[in-house]
C-alpha cells in the first residue's frame, strides 16, 4: 500500500480535488463520498505506475458502485414522480403543439 503521510495538508487538497477531477462527472455529493476512495485508486494508478490489473479492480469497483446507485435511483419514489410528470407534460405539449419556451413563459406570466 502506499503510505501518503508525509504529504502536506494543501497537497492532500490538491489530491483530492485532482481525483474528483478525474471523474468529469456531475453526481451529486453522495456520488462523490461514495467512491472518493476508487477515484484516488485511479488517480494513483496514473500517478504512481500502479499494475494494470490494480487499475482494471478499481475500475470494476467504481462502475459496480455507480450501477448500485444507478439501481438505487431506479426506485427512488421521487424519481418515478418524476418521470412520470415528464411524460405526461411532453405529451400535453405535444397534444397543444407549444414549445418549452411557450410552457415557460406562460408559467412565468402566472406568477
Amino acid at each position: 500500500m502506499l503510505h501518503l503521510g508525509a504529504y502536506p495538508a494543501r497537497r492532500w487538497c490538491r489530491i483530492l480535488w485532482q481525483a474528483l477531477a478525474l471523474r468529469g462527472s456531475a453526481q451529486s455529493a453522495r456520488g462523490h463520498a461514495a467512491s472518493i476512495s476508487t477515484s484516488l485508486t485511479t488517480f494513483f494508478a496514473h500517478r504512481y505506475d500502479m499494475s494494470k490489473l490494480s487499475e482494471f479492480r478499481a475500475a470494476e469497483r467504481e462502475l459496480a458502485a455507480q450501477l448500485e446507485h444507478l439501481e438505487k435511483l431506479k426506485q427512488d419514489s421521487g424519481l418515478q414522480k418524476e418521470l412520470a410528470f415528464n411524460e405526461e407534460l411532453k405529451a400535453l405539449m405535444d397534444s397543444y403543439a407549444m414549445t418549452p419556451r411557450q410552457v415557460l413563459s406562460i408559467l412565468r406570466s402566472a406568477r
